[in-house]
């Protein structure tokens, strides 16, 4: 899935040293008052995807 952020908040984002994925997902976590184990489930997925990004 590809989600589109304006230019210009991704660079303040990471001007700040925030990753951008992460900053979402705590984000939504706290906007959809989600329980914990759905942003346990979400992490992995993110965490995979760097993975493979080192790998490559």
């Amino acid at each position: 899935m590809v989600i589109e952020v304006p230019r210009e908040l991704y660079e303040e984002t990471m001007a700040r040293g925030l990753d951008v994925e992460e900053l979402l997902i705590t984000v939504l976590t706290k906007a959809l008052n989600l329980i914990p184990e759905v942003t346990v489930r979400a992490r992995p997925e993110l965490a995979v995807k760097y993975l493979n990004e080192g790998r490559g």
